[in-house]
C-alpha cells in the first residue's frame, strides 16, 4: 500500500464521517420531540393549576369577606337593640334577622350561616359564628366572635 493509497482511504473515510455528522438521526429527532412534549405539558399543567388556585382564592377571599359582614350584621342588630329606648328590649334579641343566606359571586351561590354557637362565655355574652359554604359544602370559611352587653361593667 502506497501513501497515495492511504491518502485515498483517509479522504473516503473523512468525507463518510463527515456526512455522517451533517444530519440528526431518526433517535435523536425522536428524543428531542418527547423532550419538547414533556416540556409544554408540565408548562401547561403549571398554568392550569395556577388559574385553579386564584379561581379558588378569590372565591375564599369572598367567603371570608361575607362571613366578616355576617358577623358585622349581628353586630348592629346588637347595638340597636342596645340603644332602643324600650326597656323590655333585650340586648340580644333579633340577633340573626335581616341576614342574608345566600350570595353570588362570578355565577357561583355562596350558603352563609349566622348562627349562636354558646352561651357560656360569660354573664351577658354570647359566641357567634358566621359560617360560608360553597360548591355544595366542599368548601367553608367559619368565623367567630363573641358578642357582650357593652353596657354592663366586669
Amino acid at each position: 500500500m502506497t501513501i497515495q493509497n492511504l491518502k485515498i482511504i483517509i479522504q473516503k473515510k473523512f468525507v463518510l464521517i463527515k456526512n455522517r455528522r451533517a444530519g440528526f438521526s431518526l433517535i435523536e429527532v425522536m428524543v428531542a420531540t418527547s423532550l419538547l412534549a414533556v416540556a409544554l405539558s408540565s408548562l401547561l399543567t403549571l398554568a392550569v393549576n395556577s388559574q385553579k388556585n386564584t379561581r379558588y382564592l378569590a372565591e375564599k377571599t369572598f367567603a371570608t369577606v361575607k362571613a366578616s359582614d355576617g358577623l358585622e350584621l349581628v353586630r348592629k342588630n346588637r347595638d340597636n337593640n342596645l340603644l332602643d329606648e324600650n326597656p323590655s328590649t333585650n340586648w340580644d334579641n333579633n340577633l340573626f334577622q335581616d341576614i342574608p343566606e345566600v350570595l353570588l359571586f362570578e355565577h357561583k351561590s355562596f350558603d352563609r350561616k349566622v348562627v349562636k354557637t354558646a352561651t357560656n362565655c360569660g354573664i351577658a355574652c354570647v359566641e357567634i359564628s358566621s359560617i360560608v359554604l360553597w360548591d355544595e359544602g366542599k368548601h367553608k370559611v367559619e368565623l367567630k366572635t363573641q358578642l357582650t352587653d357593652w353596657r354592663i361593667e366586669t
